[in-house]
């Protein structure tokens, strides 16, 4: 994993951030003048994002400071190390640390003799007027100018000499590279953090004896040179910063003792080579993009995700008449790791590294699998693994309680093809079965309706994945005659009769009450349900004058039943899983009749040729 990340560094080297700098917002800049050491800074702290830079860091610092434990950084830190500003009675060490950063400004100018490499250590050696600092807070970050363009850090050869010192300061003694395979010294620590969900999570960390092996010390149980090391955490920075190559799998966002950093997920992914590749048509596909489409950010949309319907369709009809081999498909690969923060270590919930020919051809199945119309009766799209993790978990819980194993067995079908897990099946069932709460926001209620579209997609999966059924499940198929679908298409044809007659003004259905029970054993249920509406509910729609059409849907229904024996005593898990889908999709049509841009209602009878024109 750790050379994936090294071999990307290539890639991606033009937008990363030097080996040893990372991007951090300055409070105050000291400008000094060169030749009288008089200075200023501005008249008022820097907010966030004001002034942002990338600059000199260091990740290693822990414990009390001392003589052996100063680790200042160069040219930028906070007030107690740049300017030796005290936090509440920690005088002593301020002017310990302060002392440290003056001595690395005396050494790289040692290295350098760059002139502003001395005038700032001149400087914070003589008296300065110290009511100029009275508005710095200790852990202001503070940077110096000398009346030049650009900042002391931005220059190569200050660049050149922090990453000398850092490999000198952090290498040991000489080994082989478990990566490259070069004999060079080797890293005693990993120094650099990355900062993923508001924590800094060092990439490796063998801190304990139960750790180590054959009397090796620390990071010289997996030896990396520095180099090495340098450029995958670049690469892995950049990444889980890359709006690109990064989604959110599952994002806790309780609050007090329930918040754990353990329950967040972010997967990062990239292909060795970009590939983009023009159609006939002239539609540039992105590959990275495409690849994107099971795991859309659930940050990335409202209510309902947005990847280009033009780039998805192509998605679903690879391969593109042997264009796939003229761009080199078969050897490019593609990476992709499912990471959680912790302050201990960074956690790798789960590594995928595939041919991109073979990826492309399981996120086919998969994202085919999950396409399933909206609950209005807009065309069929698929919801995403974020999407259907977050639709298991209770609806005004903040907390990201879906199991993390749930999300790699999710990861693995999409992009290794295994089969989806068994158990999504139960917890889809069990929060479809929760009627929905009266909601009167609109934005609240968008996303609930797309709740229930992204649990009865989950159980389309467990279902069809792999099956040709994927295709004739996305919508209603009027010729399915399993006992289980068909209950389900009466439940919604019965829903909607009792809404007809009360002209759609009621806050609960029958749904609300009687799901569970018609969902599990029909029998029990579907004769009352029946008699209640033909004696009750039908006649009024009747005298409205409009009760014939959706009489003809009970009757046509019910007699499919019948013929298949009738009602069943009970429903297993699976035939559940399809009630739900019958009464999903029956229900999606009613709705679509109601929407005013309805013309038609869409039937197992369109052409596949004219599916994929409502796909444009």
């Amino acid at each position: 994993m750790i050379k994936a990340f090294v071999d990307a560094a290539q890639r991606f080297e033009d937008k990363m951030n030097p080996l040893g700098y990372e991007a951090k917002n300055i409070n105050w800049v000291i400008n000094i003048n060169p030749k009288s050491l008089k200075y200023s800074i501005n008249q008022e702290k820097f907010k966030k994002d004001t002034l942002q830079k990338i600059v000199p860091t260091r990740g290693d610092r822990s414990g009390n400071a001392s003589q052996d434990n100063l680790k200042a950084a160069l040219l930028v830190d906070n007030a107690i190390y740049a300017l030796g500003i005290p936090e509440e009675g920690k005088k002593e060490s301020a002017i310990l640390v302060h002392k440290g950063f003056i001595q690395l400004l005396d050494r790289a100018y040692e290295k350098t003799s760059d002139a502003d490499l001395k005038i700032i250590p001149e400087f914070l050696k003589s008296k300065k007027d110290k009511k100029l600092f009275q508005s710095i807070a200790p852990k202001d970050i503070i940077a110096f100018k000398t009346n030049t363009e650009i900042f002391p850090f931005e220059k190569e050869c200050v660049k050149n000499f922090w990453i000398d010192y850092l490999m000198e300061e952090y290498s040991e003694s000489k080994a082989y590279c478990s990566v490259c395979g070069l004999y060079r010294p080797i890293l005693r620590i990993f120094p650099w953090k990355i900062h993923l969900f508001r924590e800094r999570c060092p990439i490796s960390s063998i801190n304990k004896e139960s750790f180590e092996s054959f009397g090796q010390k620390q990071n010289a149980n997996s030896p990396l040179c520095f180099e090495c090391a340098g450029k995958a955490s670049q690469v892995l920075q950049y990444l889980t910063n890359s709006e690109k190559h990064r989604s959110i799998i599952a994002k806790d966002e309780s609050k007090g003792e329930g918040k754990s950093p353990l329950k967040n997920q972010l997967a990062i992914f990239w292909l060795k080579e970009e590939t983009k590749i023009q159609t006939t048509d002239g539609i540039t596909i992105d590959f990275e993009e495409l690849l994107k489409a099971p795991i859309l950010d659930i940050n990335q949309g409202k209510n309902i995700p947005a990847p280009d319907p033009a780039q998805l369709k192509r998605l679903l009809n690879i391969p593109w008449a042997g264009q796939l081999d003229a761009f080199n498909i078969s050897r490019n690969h593609f990476y992709l790791a499912v990471l959680t923060p912790n302050k201990s270590r960074l956690v790798v919930r789960e590594w995928i590294d595939e041919s991109l020919d073979s990826v492309l051809n399981k996120i086919q199945k998969f994202v085919k699998a999950l396409i399933i119309v909206h609950p209005d009766g807009r065309d069929p799209w698929p919801p995403t693994i974020p999407d259907i993790i977050s639709a298991l978990k209770p609806e005004a819980s903040k907390s990201a309680s879906a199991d993390a194993n749930l999300v790699r067995e999710l990861i693995r079908t999409a992009y290794k093809g295994t089969s989806p897990p068994e158990n999504l099946l139960v917890m889809a069932l069990q929060r479809f079965r929760i009627p929905d709460r009266t909601i009167d926001k609109k934005e609240e209620k968008d996303k609930q309706t797309y709740r229930r579209m992204s649990l009865v997609a989950a159980m389309k999966l467990v279902l069809t994945y792999n099956r040709k059924e994927a295709k004739t499940m996305e919508s209603l198929d009027e010729k399915e005659t399993k006992r289980s679908y068909l209950c389900g298409r009466l439940l919604a044809i019965l829903e909607e009769i009792q809404l007809r007659q009360a002209h759609w003004n009621l806050n609960t259905t029958l749904v609300d009450r009687f799901y569970g029970s018609a969902s599990t054993a029909p029998s029990s249920v579907f004769g009352n349900l029946i008699k209640m509406a033909t004696t009750a509910h039908l006649p009024k729609l009747h005298k409205q004058g409009y009760g014939e059409e959706i009489k003809c849907h009970l009757i046509e229904v019910q007699e499919h039943i019948y013929n298949a024996c009738g009602f069943p005593d009970t429903l297993s898990t699976k035939e559940q899983a399809e009630f739900a889908l019958g009464f999903y999709h029956q229900r999606a049509i009613y709705r679509k009749i109601r929407r005013p841009q309805t013309i038609t209602i869409p039937t197992q009878t369109n052409t596949d040729s004219t599916q994929e024109e409502k796909n444009d």
